[in-house]
């Protein structure tokens, strides 16, 4: 079960065809305006449908600085 402190979505790779569908990253604006940093965001999906492309584009055009964690094992 996820906290009420964590926002959660799923990407799906249609909504991720081409570059960035604009749906997607719509949806993390959203996030940042109503959670004023006051909570995280969980981003489900399944493998390779742009999941940490989109999250990391976000981060480099609405933050000053962010942090990239990567728990792949590769």
């Amino acid at each position: 079960m996820i906290g009420s402190n964590i926002q959660c979505f799923r990407l799906r790779r249609m909504q991720m065809a081409g570059f960035f569908k604009r749906k997607a990253y719509d949806r993390l604006a959203e996030w940042k305006r109503v959670s004023n940093g006051r909570t995280a965001i969980l981003i489900e999906g399944a493998r390779r449908v742009g999941k940490s492309t989109v999250a990391e584009r976000f981060a480099q055009e609405n933050y000053a600085d962010y942090l990239l964690i990567d728990f792949s094992l590769e």
